[in-house]
């Protein structure tokens, strides 16, 4: 069996940081997302194809590795924003025989790919294609099945609200027979040929659709980039192996929790406190009485200054936080923050409840609903923040952007 992992396409949703870099690329405990895809895809697979965008950079996932273990890795370059089924038409020429396709978010596909192996072995007749579902309470953003009798017929994509076929989206996993790709290139070219072509081969051939009854950490969606939080948390829940490297420097009255990753040539400063499931990178500087809470993510190169507190949030490379509060955020690269910011993460309550807290897309121009009760900001890279500046739940700020000091932004 071959794979192909889709890493094409502009993730503009993913504002802010969409454009600088596929979002598979982005870091989660010091190794990228995609990578936890290609490792769980190769449990089944040996060869898997990665259709790419041009400023996809190799050099960010571990091939070195891949190719020790026996695991060929062979790049396609999508020159375009085509869509999916252009990205699937490109590696037509590598693919021998059935195969897979996979999203590079689903960290923990080897379940349902050795599934579909599974349900096509015990077949007494071939099935052309398997796919996979479950329920949404979203369907604006998924492709969306719609039944006849229980029986699938078609794939509507992004449905308009009010014309919802059914509530189950299709999972980012597709097992194909390869003659699937002779109707998807006769179709034409636009962004949605390939659930065109899966329409035509659904109604033309024997496709099962396995629903999965319950959502498991391993089913994902990287949407938008506030997305990025539920995802850690899935992949600390998963795959975290807890170790505090021995160049590390703590202080004798540091307290440190349980299930903990402190990395190289880190130091941790006098009283700081770092509660459980807590990944701090390489290099850092967690200063004086510090509270490191929950289910943060400190990527390599971070000063945290004294007395700060950082909740639930991914703070990546060679950002600079001075005294302050960050919760339920993401934190670009190469960020700074003066003394005495604090971001904001949950609405006034509303009768007794936590309201779910929105945030503005700016390429969709309009506000969409989190279904969060607490989240921060969302901030991308390069960006210079001074001193007392205040964020309202789920601002975004666009990259090098500058913040002048006593600013509130909401």
């Amino acid at each position: 069996m071959q794979t192909i992992i889709l890493c094409g396409g502009k993730s503009s949703r993913f504002y802010p940081f969409g454009e600088s870099k596929h979002k598979s690329l982005f870091k989660i405990m010091g190794k990228c997302i995609l990578d936890y895809s290609i490792e769980s895809a190769a449990k089944i697979s040996k060869d898997i194809l990665i259709v790419k965008r041009p400023d996809f950079d190799e050099k960010l996932i571990n091939t070195d590795n891949y190719k020790k273990e026996g695991i060929k890795i062979t790049f396609i370059t999508q020159q375009e924003a085509l869509g999916q089924g252009n990205a699937i038409c490109l590696a037509k020429k590598h693919i021998k025989n059935d195969f897979f396709v996979i999203s590079p978010i689903l960290i923990e596909s080897y379940y349902l790919t050795k599934k579909a192996i599974q349900i096509q072995n015990k077949s007494k007749k071939k099935i052309k294609a398997i796919l996979f579902g479950i329920k949404t309470k979203h369907p604006q953003l998924y492709g969306i099945v719609r039944f006849k009798n229980t029986k699938l017929i078609e794939i509507v994509e992004k449905p308009n609200k009010g014309q919802e076929p059914s509530n189950i989206r299709l999972i980012g996993l597709y097992y194909l027979s390869k003659d699937f790709l002779d109707i998807l290139e006769k179709q034409k070219q636009h962004h949605y040929n390939f659930e065109n072509a899966l329409n035509i081969y659904i109604k033309n051939n024997n496709v099962n659709l396995q629903i999965i009854k319950k959502e498991t950490k391993t089913l994902n969606s990287l949407k938008y980039a506030f997305h990025l939080l539920k995802l850690k948390n899935n992949i600390f829940d998963l795959f975290f192996n807890a170790c505090i490297e021995k160049s590390a420097k703590i202080s004798q009255s540091a307290i440190i929790g349980k299930n903990v990753y402190i990395g190289k040539n880190t130091i941790v400063m006098e009283n700081t406190v770092i509660k459980n499931n807590v990944f701090i990178g390489d290099n850092c500087i967690i200063g004086n009485h510090c509270l490191i809470r929950d289910y943060c993510n400190i990527e390599n190169n971070v000063v945290i200054g004294a007395f700060s507190e950082i909740k639930n949030s991914i703070i990546y490379s060679n950002t600079s936080i001075h005294r302050g509060y960050i919760g339920d955020s993401v934190i670009g690269q190469n960020c700074r923050f003066g003394a005495g910011c604090v971001t904001s993460n949950r609405l006034f309550r509303k009768n007794k409840n936590r309201p779910e807290i929105k945030i503005f897309i700016e390429k969709e121009k309009q506000y969409i609903n989190t279904n969060l009760t607490s989240l921060g900001i969302i901030c991308g890279d390069n960006v210079d923040i001074g001193t007392n500046v205040n964020f309202m739940p789920g601002v975004i700020i666009k990259q090098n952007s500058k913040i002048m000091p006593n600013t509130l932004l909401k």
